[in-house]
């Protein structure tokens, strides 16, 4: 149901004929993509005119664009000539969407060229809500539930627990990709992944109900010194046939 109701929204941006095939590939990748920010975190970012914006992820995460908005309606960023604070470029979601959405990592420039000119007379700026999330279907092959994630601050336990049938490893990370999860101690980077993290958690987690992992340094080795880490999993449940 999913699949067919982002589909049906976004063709409807689809208007020129020349485009009806790029757009139908988009939205099909699109919905790929789980459906909602809901519980992730949000980025919020900004690039002045002329600037450069990237929007990056963590390793096996991609990204969903939340909001854009190009033109103007705050005048407490990007100084400069400021005539209007109420224009907005109509287009600006859908073509930010069109150049990030599903990537790891993306860079787009704040350009009238791109996005047109929605404020005469006034610096525009491009301003980017997203998050990042796991580019899977809701049931990833091997599953027989949807994904959950658990997390657990450094010095910790996580806790990975299957009601019924066994547990399956998707994706984990020891480090750090934010800064408001467990905002505990010092903070020096927000770019940092135990390359082993996936590997370890599996080891201790495959095919058990329930399992727990020590969210340290000994465990996963310091991706980032100085930097307080947590321990994030992404795991399913499988089912005994």
């Amino acid at each position: 149901m999913f699949m067919f109701s982002l589909f049906n929204i976004e063709m409807k941006m689809c208007t020129s004929q020349t485009l009806l095939l790029l757009c139908i590939v988009f939205n099909l990748t699109e919905a790929l993509v789980l459906d909602t920010c809901s519980s992730s975190q949000i980025y919020s970012k900004h690039a002045c005119e002329d600037e450069e914006m990237v929007l990056s992820c963590p390793k096996d995460m991609v990204i969903k664009v939340s909001s854009t908005q190009y033109g103007r309606t705050r005048t407490d960023i990007c100084p400069g000539p400021i005539h209007n604070t109420s224009c907005k470029a109509p287009s600006s979601q859908f073509i930010l969407k069109k150049a990030c959405s599903g990537k790891n990592e993306c860079t787009i420039r704040a350009d009238n060229d791109i996005f047109g000119d929605p404020c005469l007379n006034t610096l525009n700026y491009l301003e980017v809500k997203y998050c990042c999330i796991f580019l899977i279907a809701p049931n990833p092959v091997g599953c027989d539930s949807a994904p959950q994630v658990e997390t657990a601050c450094s010095s910790k336990v996580l806790s990975l627990i299957c009601q019924v049938g066994t547990l399956k490893v998707l994706s984990a990370n020891y480090g750090r990709t934010d800064s408001d999860t467990c905002p505990y101690g010092p903070i020096e980077t927000t770019n940092c992944h135990a390359e082993n993290s996936t590997e370890i958690v599996s080891k201790r987690c495959n095919s058990r109900s329930e399992c727990n992992v020590f969210a340290d340094y000994h465990v996963f080795g310091d991706p980032c010194f100085g930097t307080f880490k947590y321990l994030t999993a992404q795991f399913c449940c499988k089912w005994d046939h």
